[in-house]
């Protein structure tokens, strides 16, 4: 699924190199020892939130022959966009994904639909949302409903939530926290 055209998102390209690893050994064992070191730096790059370096990082990597690039890794990625309000950065991942052909659903897409509702575009979050192929997760209509209330769309939250009840789905602690906090502002 296409949710957006590729060619209007930027690209990876335009973040500079990182510095060459000279003092990892080389051969099979080199290059496996650099893959889990630079997984282990980009994990703690995007845990830290230093977004910037894990760009760098990222880009640096794909070239890199037997550089397997996870689902997991872009998640880490778009939650580090999300903590740090870089909407273009999130838009580059979504390039990405895009571009490599990933499978936007479960876990890849929640955390996607959930970086453009951090970042305050909601339309780009309901796109996100609409295309799901699992609608039956509480996390993605938390996501959405939680973007609506963060900034200001309280009655799309409250339709959001109705329609959330008429497709039978159970609403959790979350979601009710959610809908209070909501209905305190009106």
């Amino acid at each position: 699924m296409e949710l957006l055209n590729f060619q209007n998102l930027s690209h990876f390209r335009n973040i500079p190199s990182a510095e060459n690893e000279k003092t990892m050994p080389r051969g099979e064992f080199g290059r496996r020892r650099r893959a889990a070191s630079s997984n282990e730096e980009f994990k703690n790059l995007c845990e830290n939130h230093k977004l910037r370096q894990a760009l760098v990082l990222l880009s640096t990597n794909e070239n890199e022959p037997n550089s397997v690039i996870s689902s997991s890794s872009y998640g880490l990625l778009l939650k580090a966009c999300s903590k740090k309000r870089a909407l273009q950065d999130g838009r580059q991942v979504h390039a990405d994904l895009i571009k490599r052909g990933f499978e936007f659903e479960g876990f890849l897409q929640t955390t996607l639909q959930n970086m453009y509702a951090e970042c305050g575009s909601l339309d780009l979050a309901r796109r996100v949302f609409d295309g799901s192929s699992d609608r039956g997760s509480i996390v993605a209509w938390n996501s959405m409903i939680g973007g609506y209330c963060r900034f200001g769309e309280l009655q799309e939250a409250l339709v959001l939530f109705c329609e959330l009840m008429e497709e039978g789905l159970s609403p959790d602690q979350f979601t009710f926290s959610i809908i209070i906090e909501a209905t305190e502002r009106i």
